[in-house]
Order: structure tokens, then sequence, then C-alpha cells
């Protein structure tokens, strides 16, 4: 009888996602085909101390379990705590010139990273003058910014470090490009490390919700692997919806004013998509704002201070004013702004369900939240390869779910309860959580709850005793690198 082998590797002590799986089919004869390699992800938040050492070693392990070679590289989002190994370990992956390392056979991205998609264009456009302000204020050589400024942001430069990159050793740097700006020896920005896995995979597929691929052994006959794409959403409002909550707004499309707000707290302004600092803070702006001048102490000139006193006045004169906000909180506005690229870009996440052959399904949800989430029930997905008819629900792939890897480290909304957990009804679920619980509690104001009290202690009720997380020395398998998980079926 035919069956099938799946291990899925989870990297230790890292406060990001790195999953390495590797699928063997198994022949009537007793042979196995294969095996079969699948990386998602590669990348830890810079917070983890030793962050490249670690990297850099599950890269050469990597090499090594692959022999050299991905067969297939999914890459759900670019946020760092995803895609830094490919700036720490680069050398494996970009060389200068010869065969890289680890070679990478199809490169898998969601839709919203396709170059020649006119919406995906649109949400980058949506989204670019704030990624450059974020980018310009953590950057420590930006014109007219004091280390006062910057402490003043700090829980927003916390949030934004998702988005930013560590140093890339090696053949990960850039060549010097100065029509870009860019200096012999500078990293990678997220979006080049992006831009060059496209140029160094084999072929590369971006994903569309709904569909359904497919993973064989092209040496046997052997079952094949079926992979369901859940996610992301075409839907604009379930896209950008981050949280459950019924009790705060909930968040949907980045506000372009709170970039205003930002903006003019700093003294700056967008011009051609670029910031650019200016001599007096904008005066104009909609009509929910008091215009800047009402908020200026007198003789007061260049960016805007929260600290002083007639600000803190203007402040408390118009917080309850309703339609208006005065626009001078940059730290509040900078966090607010960070929170919501933040869950934008989340909600982008490639999530995918490995159905193997005897129904049992693998979910590796990335960071989706609750939008992408409630995305999954308004669409069937084929149960045969060749079906042509309805197929099954969301609410029927995820009673098969034996392996959960738990959302966003387990946050608070990237897990929600249906279609989700409390769907997750196999009598042997595994989950696994990539946290490094210390590490999250140092972060922002007041520590990232993550994994979030509630969701945790749901999760043990729902898979007690088979919670792996990789911040948990005594969990299974001996190797330094990795939480090991094995399944066979079939046999």
């Amino acid at each position: 009888m035919a069956g099938q082998k799946i291990t899925v590797r989870m990297a230790r002590n890292i406060l990001g996602d790195c999953f390495l799986i590797t699928y063997q089919p198994m022949l009537p004869d007793g042979s196995t085909g294969g095996p079969i390699t699948i990386l998602i992800d590669f990348g830890v938040l810079q917070a983890v101390k030793g962050a490249g050492a670690v990297m850099q070693a599950l890269g050469r392990s990597i090499q090594e379990l692959s022999g050299g070679h991905l067969d297939y590289l999914v890459i759900t989002h670019e946020h760092a705590d995803h895609i830094s190994g490919f700036a720490h370990a680069g050398s494996l992956f970009f060389p200068e010139a010869g065969a890289p390392a680890v070679s990478i056979g199809t490169l898998w991205m969601a839709w919203t990273e396709d170059p020649k998609d006119d919406q995906a264009n649109a949400l980058r456009a949506r989204h670019a003058p704030a990624l450059a302000l974020f980018e310009d204020l953590s950057d420590p050589k930006a014109v007219g910014f004091t280390d006062e400024d910057r402490a003043a942001f700090k829980s927003a430069l916390d949030v934004f470090a998702f988005n930013t990159l560590p140093p890339a050793p090696e053949a990960a740097r850039v060549a010097a490009d100065p029509s870009k700006g860019q200096r012999k020896g500078q990293r990678r920005t997220g979006a080049q490390i992006m831009e060059a896995l496209k140029k160094t995979a084999r072929q590369v597929d971006f994903l569309e919700p709904g569909d359904m691929r497919l993973i064989r052994d092209p040496a046997s006959q052997a079952p094949p692997l079926k992979v369901h794409v859940l996610g992301p959403p075409r839907d604009q409002d379930l896209l950008y919806r981050s949280d459950p909550s019924t009790r705060a707004p909930e968040t949907y499309l980045v506000d372009p004013a709170d970039t205003e707000t930002l903006l003019a707290a700093t003294g700056r302004t967008i011009e051609a998509g670029t910031v650019r600092q200016v001599t007096q803070p904008p005066t104009l702006f909609p009509d929910r704002y008091v215009a800047l001048e009402k908020a200026n102490p007198a003789g007061r000139s260049g960016p805007w201070r929260t600290d002083d006193k007639a600000v803190r006045k203007l402040w408390a004169d118009y917080i309850d004013s309703g339609d208006r906000i005065i626009a001078v909180d940059g730290p509040g506005a900078a966090e607010r702004l960070a929170l919501k690229l933040d869950s934008d870009t989340n909600n982008t996440s490639l999530v995918l369900a490995f159905e193997l052959a005897d129904g049992q399904v693998l979910l590796f949800a990335a960071d989706a939240q609750v939008g992408n989430w409630l995305s999954w029930d308004r669409q069937r997905y084929p149960d045969k390869p060749e079906h042509g008819g309805p197929g099954v629900d969301i609410h029927d792939l995820l009673s098969r779910v034996r392996l959960y890897k738990v959302g966003h480290h387990g946050s608070h909304n990237a897990t929600i309860k249906m279609p989700g957990l409390e769907s997750m009804n196999h009598p042997e679920l595994v989950v696994m959580i990539p946290v490094v619980e210390e590490v999250a509690l140092q972060q922002g104001r007041s520590g990232w709850k993550m994994p979030d009290p509630d969701l945790n202690k749901r999760l043990q009720e729902k898979a007690p005793g088979r919670i792996q997380r990789a911040d948990d020395a005594a969990q299974a398998g001996s190797d330094a690198l990795w939480v090991t998980w094995e399944l066979t079926v079939g046999q």
C-alpha cells in the first residue's frame, strides 16, 4: 500500500518563522520516493540575541537537509521575521558568482507580490509614503531628528522593526548604484530580498485564494500532496480587517490622515513619494484637523514638540472635539501608523493547507489576521485534482487539521474562533508556535503578549500535551536547531 511520510521542522529559539518540510512518498514495494523539500519562510526578529549566527547555522542545516536544493520555497509576506535569514545567510542563496549553495526550484508567493497585478501595485503605492517616512525616522543619519526624538518614537520603531532587515553580510549586500542612492555594501531592503529570490528561483508562481497545487514525486506514481491556497483575500475590506473586537474601531486601510499627522509633527512633507525635510510644517489639513498655526507657541518654528505646555493645553481642548484631532501628537500617530502597517502586511500572508492522502491537513497560517481568516469561508476548495464541482468548504478542511502552525507567534488577532480554532477538532491535533516569549515581553511599551494568554489557554485545551514551542528546550527531538514532528500515513 502506498503512503506518505511528512517531517516538519520548526526553528528553535527564534522569534520568527522558519519551517522546513520534508515530504517522502512511500511506495507499495516499501521503497520511498523523493524526498521533496519545502521551506516556508526564513526569518527572525532582530531583537533575538545572536540572530545572525543562529540564522547562518539554520541556513547551513537547510543546505544539508535539502541536499543543496529546495524543491519549493514559500515566502508568506515581506516582514523581517519571515525573510531576514536571506540577509543573515545571504551567501548561501545569493552568491556573486557561480551556482548558489542552496538552489530554489519553485518559489511561491501571494498574488500581492505580483508586479503585474494592478490591485497589488495599488496596495504598494498606498503604503509607500508611510514606509518611506519610517525608514527616514529609523535612519540615524536622517536630518532633523535627535536622539530625544527617536526615544519619543521608540514604541513605533519597535513595531516598524518587522519591516527592517539587519546589515547584510557578503553576497547579500547590494552593489553600488548611485541612481538608487545605494552605497556599496549596503544591506538589501525587504523588497530587494523579495526581488532577488524571484530572480534566483527557477520558477515563480503567484498564488490566488481558492487555488490548489499538487506536489508530486516525478519518479513515482505515489499520491500527490495537495496544497490548498486559503489567503490572502482579494476582498479589500477583509484584506485590511485586523481586529475582531466590536469595542474598538476595526483596522482597514492605512489611514492617510495618520501619515499627515506624523509628517506635520516631524516637520516633513512628501514629494514624489519621498519624505523631505521642510522649514515649516504644513498648515492646511482636512477639516478633521486643527490648523497647525493655532498650536504654535509664539515665536516657535521648526518641528512640533508634544512636550510644549501650549501644545498640551490645545490637545486637552480639542481631544474630545469628535471629528477634529490636533495634528501634533507625533509619537501617538507614529505608533498607530506602525501598527496599521504591520497589520496590513500581516494580512497579506500567503496561507496554505497541505492535505495528505488520508485527508489530514497541515495548516500554515503565517501571520494572517482576522479578515484573512474570515475570507476562507467565501470560497470552495477542490476535493480532487480533476474535480470541477463545488468542492469542500473551509469548515471541512479545518475539521481535518492535524498540525496547526499558530498565526503570528500566538498574537491575539491571528487565530480566530470560527472558522478557525473551534473548527479544528482532530483528536490528535498538534500545535507549533514559533515564539520566544522572553524576547516578545521585552518589546514595545509593555511587552508583546505572545502567545496571548486566552489563546494559549484554549490551545492547551484543544491539544493537551501536544504543543511545541520554539523556546521550549524540552520539546521533541535532540537537535539544537530544530523542533521536529513526523507523521506517516497510508501504511
